[in-house]
């Protein structure tokens, strides 16, 4: 099989991708997603990967910054510039990681990072983990035989170690990282593996793991909730989900499909914050999603776990074809993590509050939050739009041509989410259907084909527009951007909360407004098209002082070290 011209070493593709290839096009996504490849190739020394493939026990602050979990994730990147890009930098970067792997790898598969003595705890499985994952990936795109085989070598170093333990020893809370949920990352290389073998040892033992776990406290299948299991992690479980998922599409597994949808379910339904993002201290919690006030130092909002959600939500949509996977997706990329990536695209926020200065982290130590912030960039083209075969879904607005295999071609023009006007072009050889997601902000929309207003039938949140073998079609869809404001009380006090389309707005004291005082109830606020900005809206009060509103995103950008913001304004009257 084919995937952007490539012949694929795997038997079951182990990314959520489509025949054909995504061309994104000048826009916030491309600003976004080109600023972090110059980065990524300019900024990251493959060398230090080098070394740190090489690394054991106590690293230096050094190494510790490319320690193996991101000597992983650099492979993935390499992997994904060369699959999508055809970078050939990327392609020799990958290549020398690959022979440090050789070289530091020990004899039985082991490149986990630390001593003979100490290889069952700390991040050790982990890291061996992300390690396997990274080889393997990097073989899937280059066809490169030396990862294929180092990847093959360290899951079954892992499939090994993970099963000579009992499934309470697995996850057990005291021995095992992350309240016993870091091994479970595993469940995701190891369907690499059958991918890459057509092996289904590997399947296998993910199957007799996850029967095991049932009864422990970490019955996934039974009990898919992400309050309700021993672990309320962010990241640590969103990962093991995705292995499940995996293994169920490989299988044919509808029971794990379904505990997949229920965990993704009980996640939007009860934590997803306003600017699409989760985690108290790195873990859900009871009412993660209710508004409150977020200063940076209760560590909300982990990067980590903002990019791995929008990766399990795609996989979710190519599952269920909920629209509400792209809700979530719109929701979290154009507000927490455009919001969250530096100015210059170096690096992005460990944790992101609602209040104070903006998180925007640069050379720090440990860079999980930062590599995962990477990936999304890398992976940008294959999370915006779907194609199965049938109908062709942009999940994400954005502008973008895509031309597939079978001879459809689609150009989506449009300047969202700054305005609700979106063009879609589209040709095909055989008959096809465009799947149109309705955003769950919009109350009132129209839609065109080519210049004649019509009313298009509506299906599980989607406007389905029917493509012949005829020539070229223009879609036109207007989804009228409302500004809106709410009012909560939180802790006893008024505050109010305001969003245009998909957008949060926010108050930026960059932008001459006061942090911390209240706002007058009676503003009228009038949209500026002025600035880089996706949104920004103007008031003034009855002393006639101006108060600005900014989106999420772009908050904070003109003095980082010193600008502030919040999310939710406080209003001035009596408290509740």
């Amino acid at each position: 099989m084919t995937v952007n011209g490539i012949l694929m070493i795997s038997l079951v593709l182990p990314m959520v991708v489509q025949a054909g290839q995504v061309v994104l096009e000048k826009g916030p996504l491309l600003d976004f997603r080109e600023g972090g490849k110059a980065t990524f190739l300019r900024s990251v020394d493959p060398q230090e990967h080098v070394r740190g493939m090489a690394s054991i026990g106590n690293q230096t602050e050094g190494v510790l910054n490319a320690r193996q979990e991101f000597c992983g994730h650099y492979l993935d990147l390499c992997a994904t510039y060369w699959q999508l890009d055809r970078c050939e930098r990327a392609l020799a970067n990958g290549r020398l990681v690959v022979s440090a792997a050789g070289q530091a790898m020990s004899d039985d598969g082991y490149i986990g990072g630390e001593t003979s003595t100490n290889r069952l705890f700390a991040f050790s499985l982990w890291n061996q983990a992300h390690v396997a994952y990274g080889l393997l990936r990097f073989a899937q795109t280059s066809q490169d035989r030396e990862a294929l085989s180092l990847g093959l070598r360290a899951a079954d170093w892992l499939m090994a170690t993970l099963g000579n333990m009992s499934p309470e020893r697995l996850v057990d809370k005291e021995l095992v990282g992350n309240v016993g949920s870091q091994h479970l990352t595993a469940f995701y290389t190891f369907m690499l593996a059958e991918a890459a073998t057509g092996d289904k040892k590997y399947g296998d033992f993910v199957r007799r793991t996850l029967d095991g776990l049932e009864r422990t406290g970490m019955n996934l299948l039974s009990n898919p909730d992400c309050l309700k299991l021993q672990s309320q992690k962010g990241i640590e479980m969103i990962n093991a989900w995705r292995g499940v998922l995996l293994f169920s599409k490989a299988r044919g597994d509808n029971r794990c499909e379904s505990s997949c949808r229920s965990y993704w379910r009980s996640i939007a339904d009860t934590q997803i914050r306003n600017t699409g993002a989760a985690t108290n201290k790195e873990r859900f919690l009871a009412g993660g999603g209710a508004p409150c006030i977020l200063p940076v130092g209760m560590r909300p909002n982990e990067n980590c776990v903002q990019c791995g959600w929008l990766r399990f939500t795609r996989e979710i949509f190519d599952v269920s074809g909920d629209v509400r996977c792209a809700h979530e997706m719109e929701r979290t990329l154009y507000n927490h993590i455009l919001g969250s990536v530096a100015s210059d695209y170096s690096d992005f926020a460990y944790y992101q509050g609602n209040v104070g200065k903006k998180a925007f982290r640069k050379n720090a130590i440990y860079q999980c939050c930062r590599y995962r912030g990477f990936a999304i960039m890398a992976h940008l083209p294959e999370l915006v739009l779907d194609d199965d075969g049938t109908n062709v879904t942009p999940l994400v607005y954005s502008p973008l041509s895509y031309r597939s295999d079978d001879g459809l071609a689609l150009k989506i023009s449009t300047e969202y989410p700054k305005t609700g006007h979106i063009e879609l072009r589209a040709a095909t050889k055989v008959p096809r259907k465009l799947r149109l997601p309705i955003p769950g902000w919009c109350r009132e929309w129209t839609l065109c084909i080519n210049g004649e207003k019509i009313s298009p039938f509506v299906e599980r949140g989607f406007a389905l527009v029917n493509l012949g073998a005829t020539e070229e079609i223009l879609v036109q869809l207007d989804f009228k951007m409302e500004f809106v404001r709410k009012v909560h009380d939180i802790g006893g006090r008024r505050y109010a909360e305001y969003a245009y389309g998909p957008l949060v707005l926010v108050r930026d004291t960059g932008l001459g407004d006061r942090f911390g005082e209240p706002l007058p109830d009676n503003l009228r606020y009038e949209r500026k098209w002025e600035g880089t900005a996706f949104a920004k809206f103007t008031a003034v009060d009855g002393e006639g002082r101006t108060h600005t509103l900014v989106d999420y995103a772009h908050a904070c950008r003109t003095n980082p070290d010193v600008d502030e913001f919040e999310v939710f304004l406080p209003l001035s009257g009596p408290h509740l």
